[in-house]
């Protein structure tokens, strides 16, 4: 049964990891875990499902510290030789570090500590890496490790590029370089995001449609200056990014992303794709699915003069 997205607003706990890891029944939370590590698993939106568990396990993190972390704890000594729970441990602390650092550069303090913790999760990966060397997690943890201890941009594409050499159609690894570039606003990282949707397209179009669209999405939400729209000043090219959102609401056709859709067209001041995406929507609203700067009754307003 498709589970929600992760970033619908409806966003709900996973079932069937997340109540496997409160009572400690390590089988049904191996079993998931292996049965979402892959790829082609993905839920009703087209979202690969390991992403539910990453964020799901991180706000519970943030809530339960102690509690988390004990459980993990007594998780690896009964199964020293679990993937699952091993990662799960690295993840406590990376999704920690991430969460200290935040949307800016932090200071120096800030930096110390994310570094201890980032340390933690490097000795758990590097002592089990006869376990977990082939996980595509590793590779995106590599990458998460070296964008939050302020490494560079050098090192993030160093990551990057053993990551997709190792896993190269694994699109959360291309989203994940994306969002670090679009942060900046250093002359030149858009060619750089728009040469890693290429390749991310040219890997996996035939497979995953939409996943050139589905990149720019994320790319566009983490800009540093959201008010610098990529497809109306030519950073992003906008007839073919809506080609993209067409094929993926072809094979997935969610009221999310339909209304992730028609964000993206208004923004991009298309009126027709807007009004093709609001029939379809009607009264299926996904406000989680919208930018901070945009709203629907913004868009109605601006197309269609309603308000």
């Amino acid at each position: 049964t498709p589970v929600p997205s992760v970033y619908s607003y409806e966003n709900y706990p996973l079932e069937g990891f997340s109540s496997a890891f409160d009572v400690a029944d390590y089988d049904s939370a191996e079993q998931v875990f292996d049965i979402w590590s892959t790829i082609d698993v993905v839920d009703e939106n087209g979202d690969q499902k390991l992403i539910h568990y990453m964020n799901t396990m991180k706000a519970r993190f943030k809530h339960d510290r102690e509690g988390s972390l004990a459980k993990i704890q007594a998780w690896r000594v009964a199964r020293p030789n679990s993937v699952a729970a091993a990662f799960t441990e690295a993840w406590f602390w990376i999704a920690y570090a991430e969460h200290l650092h935040g949307w800016k550069a932090p200071d120096a303090d800030t930096v110390g500590l994310i570094r201890q913790f980032l340390a933690n999760a490097a000795k758990i990966l590097s002592k089990t890496k006869t376990l977990t060397g082939k996980h595509v997690l590793r590779q995106l943890f590599q990458m998460k490790m070296a964008v939050n201890e302020e490494r560079g941009e050098k090192a993030v594409m160093i990551a990057f590029e053993n990551a997709v050499r190792t896993q190269p159609k694994y699109p959360y690894l291309y989203i994940e370089a994306v969002q670090y570039l679009a942060k900046s606003d250093v002359p030149g990282r858009w060619r750089k995001i728009n040469e890693i949707a290429d390749r991310l397209d040219k890997s996996i179009s035939a497979t995953s449609p939409g996943a050139y669209a589905d990149l720019l999405d994320h790319a566009t939400d983490f800009a540093s200056n959201r008010l610098l729209d990529p497809f109306t000043t030519g950073l992003a090219s906008w007839p073919r990014t809506r080609d993209s959102w067409k094929a993926l609401i072809n094979r997935y056709p969610t009221a999310y992303n339909l209304n992730r859709f028609a964000s993206r067209a208004c923004q991009a001041r298309d009126k027709e794709a807007f009004e093709t995406a609001l029939g379809r929507i009607g009264r299926r609203a996904a406000p989680g699915a919208w930018p901070s700067n945009l709203t629907p009754e913004l868009c109605r307003r601006r197309f269609l003069k309603e308000i």
